[in-house]
């Protein structure tokens, strides 16, 4: 077999299209794989122009061009883009190779369908676009592990997370890795990424971490193995993502359902016993049920004024006002308080001790004759800052007298000081006017610096 033979034999052997082209860039020679590729005949090709076949596809300045080098200065090229719409195949993408053959001017076209890969890389390039834009959605953090070279690779969000610059190469061993992990969870963490090597199932698992800023923060891992052919586990992969906002949502929504818990069985056992000392000092049903709805309106007005302040600390002087509201004539009632804030529970008690103090008045004193006078100091006690003296005087009313023992409305008073509001109350009944004094222990005001910020 001579040299041609032997040349002609390689080119028929070779899987991707080939032409053999001369001086004038004359089709000489192409291989099966040419002629199957491109759905054409040897006699509709061999003796024709390379930039005459089809419908014009080869039929490129820039290529002609490549091709005069190949021939002139024996240069080659690779890897040049065609992409054309060719009869009987359509849009296909196709890379050129020429190479120039030694001792004959003649050009050997190598030509390579990449469509498939191309379409396959592109399915690629946008299902990895689509998982950075869900990362980046997600503000989730992706890792892997090499497990044969036991190191790990990180994104920027998941050196975000972490607190880190993206350089900080203490994260490049996963063992250094873990030294980020919250002492308390440290032990279970690895724990967890033993049992996924043990039983393969994936890795899920909520931990905190410590930056280097003394920040914690809650994370969740999700990862799985990656295993070669023959099942040795190569790589693990995951992603992480900060939790701690929620974590945060979750704490302060079981604060809440424990202060709600905590505030509904608090006024239930005000309203039984409401009730049962209604009930026990009723002269008829009818009395029963006028007492008893009058202080349960009180009672709502008081949750009326913590609603609207969102169960904050209640200015005093404004919970007197509202509470006082429903008896009208605000001419003869004055009102002067210190700036005093009360804490939810002891805003209730005091509406209720304002409530019996008002009907008394109502029924029997200061607010049941028109020239009566109902004057109310708060003042806190100079020894005791945080302390505070509630004074109810009554004057200008029907003369009083001291009743022969006490009625609901004075224990009431009485207990409500001594447990809602751990504190002490005097009922004084003089005969210009009733006059109840009650001093508050500290814990029941609202503590408030100097920048208005409240500390329970």
């Amino acid at each position: 077999m001579n040299d041609r033979e032997l040349a002609e034999s390689i080119i028929d052997a070779v899987r991707e299209p080939l032409v053999v082209l001369d001086g004038d860039l004359t089709i000489r020679r192409a291989n099966d794989s040419f002629y199957r590729t491109f759905k054409v005949e040897s006699q509709e090709t061999v003796g024709r122009r390379i930039y005459d076949l089809g419908n014009g596809q080869w039929d490129i300045p820039s290529l002609r061009q490549l091709l005069d080098d190949v021939l002139s200065t024996s240069r080659t090229f690779d890897d040049y883009l065609v992409e054309h719409d060719f009869p009987e195949l359509g849009p296909r993408t196709m890379l050129l190779n020429a190479r120039r053959i030694e001792r004959m001017e003649w050009i050997l076209l190598a030509i390579e369908d990449v469509t498939e890969s191309r379409h396959a890389l592109s399915a690629l390039q946008e299902r990895e676009d689509r998982l950075r834009l869900a990362l980046e959605a997600g503000r989730m953090g992706a890792w892997e592990w090499d497990l044969r070279t036991d190191r790990s690779i990180w994104d920027a969000r998941q050196y975000e997370i972490y607190g880190l610059e993206p350089d900080d190469d203490r994260v490049l061993r996963p063992t250094a890795a873990l030294e980020f992990v919250h002492p308390n969870d440290r032990a279970r963490t690895r724990e967890k990424i033993d049992e996924v090597f043990k039983t393969d199932r994936d890795y899920q698992h909520e931990f905190r971490i410590v930056r280097p800023d003394g920040a914690v923060r809650w994370l969740v891992g999700h990862g799985m193995i990656i295993r070669d052919p023959s099942g040795r586990a190569t790589r693990m992969v995951g992603i992480n993502y900060d939790i701690t906002e929620q974590k945060e949502t979750a704490r302060r929504q079981k604060l809440l359902t424990d202060e709600l818990n905590h505030r509904v069985k608090n006024m239930l056992t005000t309203m039984q016993s409401i009730a049962a000392q209604t009930v026990r000092r009723a002269a008829s049903l009818e009395d029963f049920q006028n007492s008893f709805s009058d202080r349960l309106h009180a009672l709502a007005r008081g949750h009326d004024i913590l609603v609207r302040s969102n169960w904050q600390p209640t200015e005093l002087s404004e919970l007197l006002h509202f509470a006082l509201e429903p008896f009208g004539e605000t001419a003869r009632i004055r009102v002067d308080c210190d700036d005093i804030l009360l804490r939810p529970e002891a805003a209730l008690a005091f509406c209720l001790i304002t409530h019996e103090l008002a009907i008394n008045a109502t029924k029997y004193g200061a607010l049941s004759s028109a020239d009566g006078v109902l004057d109310i100091e708060c003042r806190t006690v100079p020894e005791q800052p945080d302390a505070i003296t509630f004074t109810w005087r009554e004057r200008g009313g029907p003369p009083v007298s001291a009743p022969s023992g006490k009625g609901f409305g004075s224990k009431l008073i009485e207990r409500s000081a001594r447990h809602d509001l751990n504190g002490n109350a005097e009922i004084d009944f003089r005969p210009e006017g009733v006059v109840c004094i009650i001093r508050f222990a500290p814990d029941d005001l609202a503590a408030i610096d100097h920048e208005g910020h409240r500390h329970d």
